[in-house]
């Protein structure tokens, strides 16, 4: 790792051309990409395997799809998280996954909806632009309705309500099952603002499925931690949906669905089991 993060750009960008697709980004999206695998904490692992690696419709980002099979029977969304301690790129939030989903017969697509620098809302994809390209990708692959398992870590995880919400709204009902992993639903978050004054319908979680995942040790026990993955789980259920598990686990803190190959396993298994 210390050696890739003293590659140039250009020079990542050449080295990505032997991993799937990539060599197809151009401009933004292949300089974010680039500094992906220069600071990401799992870049190695992440290019153990084939993935396509494309860019989204404006250029601005990526996204990672991988498949075990020809057509895999189900399929997972990842959305990553930023900031310390989480990760805050596409191929990280890939690689810890990975472990789990190449035990079955999956696909997974990861979305880089951090553009790379900065903290403020405008670094990142508003929840409609990741719909946006999230359900091109699976109109393309003709995912049925009502199959996919949406996950979202830390801040990717604050954007999961909102996703679902949307979903609804479009009339397209792609997420089967939602996790929410280390992040709560704030009501001050300015993405979260339209659902709450009801710009995608009135109660558009109502019927929805969710798992909850929090770590005891997590460094924020009020949002994304405990206490704050119970106030969410209960406010979910105030709008209508299911929590159907609610993950806390006294051993791990941020992160502690991944950390812990029971849980995660817990939850494809889950996830299965809903979605035949």
């Amino acid at each position: 790792m210390k050696k890739m993060r003293t590659f140039t750009i250009a020079t990542l960008v050449l080295l990505s051309a032997s991993i799937g697709s990539a060599q197809s980004l151009t401009g933004k999206a292949a300089d974010l990409y680039a500094k992906a695998l220069a600071e990401g904490d799992f870049t190695s692992t992440f290019q153990s395997v084939s993935t396509e690696v494309k860019a989204t419709s404006d250029n601005r980002s990526f996204y990672i799809r991988w498949q075990r099979s020809e057509r895999p029977t189900h399929w997972l969304v990842l959305i990553h998280g930023a900031g310390n301690p989480a990760h805050g790129f596409a191929t990280d939030e890939f690689s810890t996954w990975l472990p789990y989903v190449r035990e079955r017969d999956m696909g997974v697509i990861a979305l880089q909806w951090w553009f790379g620098t900065g903290n403020a809302t405008s670094d990142f994809y508003t929840p409609d632009e990741i719909y946006r390209e999230v359900s091109r990708l699976l109109e393309a692959l003709r995912i049925e309705p009502g199959t996919v398992m949406l996950q979202g870590f830390s801040r990717g995880s604050t954007q999961t309500y909102s996703l679902k919400a949307i979903d609804t709204f479009q009339g397209k009902n792609y997420f089967g099952l939602m996790v929410a992993s280390s992040g709560c639903f704030n009501s001050g978050y300015p993405p979260n603002v339209t659902l709450l004054q009801g710009g995608y319908g009135d109660r558009p979680l109502a019927g929805s499925k969710w798992v909850t995942s929090a770590g005891a040790r997590d460094p924020d026990p009020n949002c994304d931690g405990v206490t704050g993955m119970r106030a969410t789980g209960e406010w979910l259920t105030s709008q209508g949906a299911q929590v159907l598990k609610a993950i806390e686990d006294p051993s791990y803190g941020h992160g502690a669905l991944v950390l812990n190959g029971t849980n995660a396993r817990m939850v494809l298994d889950l996830y299965f089991d809903l979605i035949k």
